[in-house]
């Protein structure tokens, strides 16, 4: 889990917080930037075990590159530019 921090309230709400300024990696194919991701299914957890429902949360947040964040970019890296 990077980047998210996770609260189930008392009326069963999750409540998802997430740093829109942080960039943590490029994506695979070097056209956005990964801000954040649960790495995949994410068992939600409440009151020290697993959420009574089983609910799983899977979620990935990016947003676009930035015309000068593409210069950035290794030139090998460059997938379709």
């Amino acid at each position: 889990m990077e980047n998210l921090k996770l609260h189930i309230d008392e009326n069963e709400h999750l409540q998802i917080e997430i740093d829109l300024t942080r960039a943590i990696e490029f994506t695979k194919s070097c056209r956005n930037v990964k801000i954040a991701s649960t790495g995949g299914n994410l068992t939600l957890w409440k009151d020290g075990a697993p959420h009574p429902f089983r609910v799983k949360l899977n979620l990935s947040c990016f947003r676009a590159l930035l015309p000068e964040e593409k210069k950035q970019v290794p030139k090998h890296t460059r997938l379709g530019w």
